[in-house]
């Protein structure tokens, strides 16, 4: 790996873009020499956020060839599904299908543990397969479900207090703890019940994403955004600076039909997590 150190100016332009600022990021970024591969990911998912996918997708096909310069490797994974899903919406997937062929050949020309190659082969497979219509491939996400009759919700505390005893069911590691297991077990009802009693103290990220899944399931499209915007002011962390906008709302299927212009342009110019490190 050749895992490149960002310069603080740098790092400071990042900070200010995932605040909601990026009016005049271009001319910024453009100040700094080199790190284009770190800046074209940074404008990729600007440009997806704007729904200029033809952009999004020059900057990933230059980017993404380049991945072994940032150390997260969920930012390969999730522009994939970005980008897949820019190349179906804006009708240009015989290019994808011909980046991803591009992509793959690059990197088994290249000295690379066996393990790793594999990996960028299934991805590439597999988005490819995504390109040509086919469904319920290992790479979409599992279905979430709405529930009439489920368990209740004292199961889990009891599973609490036996597997967690340090746990206090009523504090919001409790909450979180409990309601992860609500969400594919318990009634709908009861778990929005319970959701929006703590919603604006969760952190875990996973339960703000599936809740809002099953909210675009139920019909609930206005509670499904404001989940969303609450979801990525408040509980999304990203791994590095380059990642500036939370990318995996474009591996849900439940979520890809409210991501219109005006709900993405607001997360935008929402301001998000500052990074320290």
């Amino acid at each position: 790996m050749s895992i490149e150190k960002l310069p603080k100016k740098l790092r400071v332009f990042f900070d200010e873009i995932r605040n909601g600022v990026v009016e005049n990021c271009i001319t910024n970024l453009d100040s700094i020499e080199g790190f284009d591969a770190q800046k074209g990911i940074v404008l990729a998912e600007i440009f997806y956020y704007q729904s200029d996918y033809n952009s999004a997708m020059d900057y990933d096909e230059r980017s993404l060839l380049h991945n072994d310069k940032w150390y997260a490797g969920n930012i390969l994974t999730e522009h994939f599904y970005a980008y897949t899903y820019a190349a179906i919406e804006s009708d240009q997937v015989e290019r994808a299908i011909k980046f991803y062929n591009f992509f793959l050949e690059v990197k088994e020309q290249l000295d690379l543990p066996e393990h790793l190659v594999s990996q960028y082969r299934y991805l590439t497979e597999q988005h490819i397969l995504k390109l040509k219509g086919y469904k319920k491939l290992y790479i979409d996400q599992p279905p979430i479900n709405l529930i009439t009759e489920g368990k209740a919700k004292r199961e889990f505390e009891d599973q609490l207090r036996k597997y967690r005893p340090k746990l206090d069911p009523d504090s919001i590691e409790g909450i979180e703890y409990i309601l992860q297991f609500m969400i594919t077990d318990c009634a709908t009802s009861d778990v929005f019940e319970c959701y929006e009693k703590y919603a604006d103290k969760i952190k875990i990220e996973n339960i703000h994403v599936d809740i809002a899944r099953l909210y675009v399931i139920s019909g609930r499209l206005e509670l499904a955004w404001k989940t969303l915007i609450r979801y990525a002011e408040r509980s999304w962390w990203p791994v590095e600076h380059l990642q500036v906008l939370p990318m995996r709302v474009f591996e849900y299927g439940e979520l890809l039909p409210i991501l219109n212009n005006e709900f993405k342009m607001e997360i935008l110019n929402l301001p998000k997590v500052k990074l320290t490190k």
